[in-house]
């Protein structure tokens, strides 16, 4: 008997909302965005011209940084948005395409790759579960703000040591203003989320993955898994090893 892809993912991400998309090979999730908290608002300009080093010479705009609040099957889900050109408006419902790290945002700045994928995975290793419990709205704000840097700056490297020494919140495709008292203070703490990016080496956190929709913000979740078994669970790890598994 042919196991289906809803069967597996639901029990997988423990009740959140899960179904199978069109695609054989994807899932979806349902939410509905609450809104932001803990968040701070933020003075940045980004310029997707902009090479890794270059200053921002004014054209600053607010963006809210911070924790994301949504419902899924009736219950509260946490994410943090990996894309700052689309929007996303409160009460709004989407229904999102579950995705590997790497292949998110998109369309737009483009997928971030291996490479950001193990800066972000790192990142969440040695922050998230501080983050997620923490009320401050700054901590969350420069979770956040290091999250937006990672996928958006244009760095130039091979390996993610060369990638983490090109990130700086200051300067570069995404720049904030460090003259506004509130993002100078925010954009220290990421800062020193970021130098600590691969020290003693660079650390796995499996369990974080995107959420992808064409029309709205893309967005990074937390499941209670490792992402290689999820994505086995929705069939992108292919047939044969799902078989072994079930057997």
């Amino acid at each position: 008997m042919k196991l289906s892809s809803t069967i597996l993912v639901a029990g997988l991400f423990s009740g959140l909302a899960l179904g199978a998309a069109s695609s054989a090979d994807a899932a979806t999730m349902s939410m509905t965005f609450n809104g932001l908290g803990p968040n701070k608002t933020l003075k940045m300009n980004y310029n997707a011209g902009r090479s890794f080093n270059q200053n921002a010479n004014g054209g600053w705009q607010n963006y809210s940084a911070g924790r994301m609040k949504w419902t899924s099957a009736g219950k509260s889900v946490t994410t943090y948005c990996t894309q700052i050109a689309e929007t996303i408006s409160g009460g709004q419902t989407v229904n999102y395409t579950i995705a590997p790290l790497a292949s998110v945002p998109d369309p737009n700045p483009g997928p971030m790759g291996e490479i950001r994928a193990q800066l972000v995975q790192d990142l969440y290793a040695r922050n998230y579960a501080t983050v997620k419990s923490s009320n401050d709205s700054k901590l969350n704000a420069a979770f956040q703000l290091a999250i937006w840097e990672i996928t958006h700056e244009n760095i130039a490297a091979v390996d993610a040591a060369a990638a983490a020494d090109q990130l700086n919140v200051g300067v570069g495709a995404l720049a904030v203003n460090l003259n506004n008292t509130t993002t100078a203070q925010v954009a220290a703490i990421a800062m020193n989320m970021i130098n600590n990016l691969g020290l003693n080496g660079f650390l796995e956190f499996g369990n974080v993955v995107g959420l992808t929709d064409p029309f709205a913000q893309d967005q990074l979740i937390v499941v209670p898994i490792p992402m290689p078994v999820a994505l086995a669970g929705i069939g992108l790890l292919g047939a044969l090893g799902l078989r072994r598994r079930l057997k």
